[in-house]
């Protein structure tokens, strides 16, 4: 059976051409340009992406893009003076846009799919509102709801149990229990997610279908938590041990073990976080079928993928940001190089499903509801 690589052509040096134009064409208009960027960029990143020699393409409108920002831009003005001039009118609101987030998803996922071309046909989705509560909303709810509980019973209960007075001290190893306790709900909350999404994609009139086993999930999360918990612990105290230790010197020492001390938690973190998305990825890959004939295939490994990340944060911290061309760049064709399909692309006959194209404004708003419920 044939197998055909993605491929990532672009260059860094032309994206960065464009990233300087868009910044600056962007500031100068006070973000009107912003809708020609993004269409620039994903044009770009696009039409440099290719599979068996094909390219694909990014087909969105700026302008409706643009329509799209302007109401997310004032939806989002609203809720923040609801919730600053009436906590009660802001929390209802907020409720609001928890509500609508299922039919916000669908619309956004399904914008940027419709506007995904490949070989002159192109991507669809058809979930529907109802169907898409129960994964994207009730089931993280729920979870939310049974680990904020959990939390709270476990740390009341190593309080008492081991008799310490500082809730402070207690608070990693309750999370760590909770978050076991919780693991099988999150294994619920990631399978339909992407069960949802991913059966309800279609390419043309071509089906994607999956099917993933929960057991096979949870040995990946189970595997993650437990590598977090053997070095986070030992990790922590021997790091208060070093900055217990580094407060009897100059504050340049201190400062010094503390800088040392954090940049390797948050490595460690970007390296266990990095196992998880390529394990997940691989997996899901592997269970996913283009109509039951065409096999999605990933060879994500860890230690490459975790050097990308962390290499990719130490050069925007270092540049302050200016290395975004090279971080985006590089992980462009990263991720191509390890995404395949197995299959001959040539017995695929399918014709253009796409009938409906609007989803802007449902993408935009999606992203300023990301915003509101982080600042809320």
């Amino acid at each position: 059976m044939q197998t055909h690589n993605f491929e990532f052509k672009g260059k860094t040096k032309e994206y960065c051409d464009i990233w300087i134009i868009n910044i600056v064409l962007t500031v100068i208009t006070f973000g009107i340009y912003s809708p020609w960027a993004k269409v620039q960029t994903n044009q770009y990143f696009y039409n440099n992406t290719s599979l068996d020699g094909d390219r694909f393409s990014y087909l969105a409108n700026p302008y409706d893009i643009l329509t799209g920002r302007m109401f997310a831009a004032i939806a989002l003005a609203v809720w923040f003076y609801l919730y600053s001039t009436s906590p009660v009118t802001g929390a209802v609101t907020t409720l609001v846009i928890i509500a609508i987030s299922p039919i916000l998803f669908v619309r956004s996922i399904a914008y940027e799919l419709k506007m995904t071309q490949y070989r002159n046909i192109r991507f669809n989705f058809i979930g529907n509102y109802r169907e898409a509560y129960i994964p994207i909303l009730l089931k993280p709810l729920v979870t939310c709801a049974f680990t904020s509980i959990a939390f709270m019973i476990v740390h009341t209960m190593l309080l008492i149990i081991f008799e310490i007075d500082s809730r402070v001290v207690i608070i990693i190893p309750a999370m760590c229990i909770t978050f076991i306790l919780a693991s099988p709900l999150f294994i619920w909350v990631i399978k339909g997610i992407h069960e949802y999404t991913l059966n309800n994609t279609r390419y043309g009139s071509l089906k994607f279908s999956t099917s993933l086993d929960a057991n096979d999930i949870y040995r990946i999360f189970f595997k993650f938590l437990l590598m977090g918990i053997i070095v986070t612990v030992p990790f922590a105290v021997i790091g208060s041990i070093f900055i217990g230790l580094a407060s009897n010197q100059g504050i340049s020492i201190q400062l010094l073990v503390v800088f040392l001390t954090y940049i390797s938690l948050i490595s460690m973190m970007i390296y266990f976080q990095a196992y998880l998305q390529s394990e997940l990825r691989n997996y899901i890959f592997s269970n996913t079928k283009l109509n039951n004939e065409i096999q999605l295939q990933s060879s994500m490994s860890l230690n490459p993928y975790a050097s990308l990340m962390i290499t990719n944060m130490l050069l925007l911290v270092i540049t302050l940001g200016f290395a975004f061309p090279v971080v985006k760049v590089r992980t462009a064709k990263y991720i191509a190089s390890i995404s395949h399909i197995k299959g001959d692309l040539m017995t695929l006959h399918t014709t253009e499903q796409v009938t409906d194209e609007t989803g802007a404004i449902a993408d935009e708003v999606s992203t300023a509801v990301d915003i509101a419920l982080g600042t809320a």
